[in-house]
């Protein structure tokens, strides 16, 4: 039997549901459920991906419908509740790691920081990345927050195993705003004006991810990918 495509998975996987879910969950039930073997290096945007462009290929005569920021359902005959222009405002982060651990990475030789976006999905070397980090000590309290804009976090990180701040870090979260291709590869940052609207939806993803407030539901307001850390397999 040829495996499912993306978007009958999809349907499938909000056929079975309750109702709306967001495009995240939806890929992690349909690679939890092996609708879809085969999930690259990005599941979940794929699936943000092939939702919205159905949508907008689609029109009417489409199964699918945004309900919310981020989150599918399919037709009922409502209009969406979220006009097109507010749907999935994002910012400029693109990846995020939280709490990965300092001693499953090797800081010498060629740089290299493995994540996977999903535990079935393809490994991603994400140490080309730019943007901001976090240091934690062995209590995740955090001990010093960094940039990385002209050398890339990888870089930055490794030159803290041999600094001042050596012996105060264990952990370490990063925030990068390269974009991640469904084949695993960084993409260049696209230049142009960054608007107040999505400079604040930037800082306000930073901020869920990096303090965890209770009130608030980590990842339903921006299109930012987290990656669990994966072993190096140099180590």
């Amino acid at each position: 039997m040829a495996e499912m495509s993306w978007k009958d998975a999809a349907q499938k996987v909000l056929e079975d549901a309750d109702g709306p879910l967001h495009y995240k969950d939806i890929a992690d039930r349909i690679l939890g459920q092996g609708l879809k073997t085969t999930a690259g290096a990005t599941p979940a945007s794929t699936v943000n991906a092939t939702i919205s462009g159905a949508i907008q290929r689609e029109g009417a005569v489409g199964v699918f419908e945004r309900t919310g920021r981020g989150e599918y359902g399919l037709k009922t005959g409502a209009k969406s509740a979220v006009p097109p222009d507010d749907a999935g405002e994002s910012g400029s982060l693109e990846a995020f790691g939280v709490y990965w651990e300092r001693g499953r990475v090797n800081w010498s030789g060629t740089p290299r920081l493995f994540g996977r976006a999903n535990p079935k999905a393809d490994r991603v070397n994400l140490a080309g990345q730019r943007g901001v980090y976090l240091l934690y000590d062995e209590q995740r309290v955090v001990v010093y927050v960094g940039q990385a804009t002209k050398q890339p976090i990888w870089l930055r990180l490794a030159q803290h195993t041999s600094d001042r701040l050596t012996a105060r870090w264990k952990w370490f979260s990063w925030f990068g705003i390269r974009p991640v291709s469904e084949d695993g590869e960084l993409r260049s940052v696209e230049t142009g004006t960054i608007t107040p609207k999505r400079l604040i939806s930037t800082l306000e993803a930073l901020l869920i991810e990096a303090l965890e407030p209770r009130q608030n539901k980590a990842g339903s307001s921006y299109s930012g990918e987290e990656y669990i850390q994966a072993d190096d397999p140099g180590l």
